[in-house]
């Protein structure tokens, strides 16, 4: 069971969208590690054996130079977006903290491995606010030094008017709550949640 808190709105229904594709998802993720005894890499993955996935699927690198950025982001996540993803990458208004909580979150994923469930809000600078779910998945790159993570993410526009005083001249995300979920290696123990700002 999911252990993240019900948004007023995020529906039943667009949770169990998302954890369906999320079980997709990771059902391909354990035949690649079965095969690769451990962590797969992305040479093994083939979009044709997850067609369906492909509108929401997106992958994440942490390259040799400990540099995170996105490789891949689906058309569904653009299009539910207004393309804000295309047009500006949010994550280069990161600061500090930010950015060590991604690498954490590359850390405790592949230290498991384990599977991250993730609750996240995007405000945009167009005074436009998005809910967003998303569940992760490790990857090995081309070898072991380049790490990938790779995930579905469902998104849907928030109406709700009090939360544009909270938009900028800047577009930015936030993490609502998170937590890491054992695929059949355990979490790394004493964590459990994915802490944002």
């Amino acid at each position: 069971m999911s252990a993240l808190p019900k948004s007023e709105r995020l529906s039943d229904q667009h949770l169990k969208d998302a954890k369906r594709l999320f079980s997709s998802l990771k059902s391909c993720w354990h035949e690649m590690a079965k095969d690769a005894g451990g962590i797969p890499f992305r040479k093994q993955f083939s979009p044709a054996k997850v067609k369906s996935l492909l509108p929401y699927l997106y992958m994440m690198e942490l390259n040799e130079d400990n540099e995170i950025r996105f490789r891949h982001r689906g058309t569904g996540i653009e299009r539910s977006t207004n393309h804000r993803f295309l047009i500006g990458d949010h994550m280069d208004t990161y600061g500090p903290e930010d950015w060590a909580r991604l690498h954490r979150y590359f850390n405790v994923i592949f230290s498991g491995p384990c599977a991250a469930e993730a609750d996240w809000r995007y405000f945009c600078r167009e005074n436009l606010v998005f809910d967003m779910v998303n569940y992760s998945l490790p990857l090995y790159g081309r070898d072991k030094t380049q790490r990938l993570s790779i995930g579905v993410m469902m998104v849907w526009p928030n109406y709700d008017s009090e939360l544009l005083e909270h938009c900028t001249d800047q577009d930015y995300s936030v993490c609502r709550h998170g937590v890491y979920l054992d695929v059949g290696y355990g979490v790394p123990k004493g964590i459990t949640e994915i802490r944002g700002r």
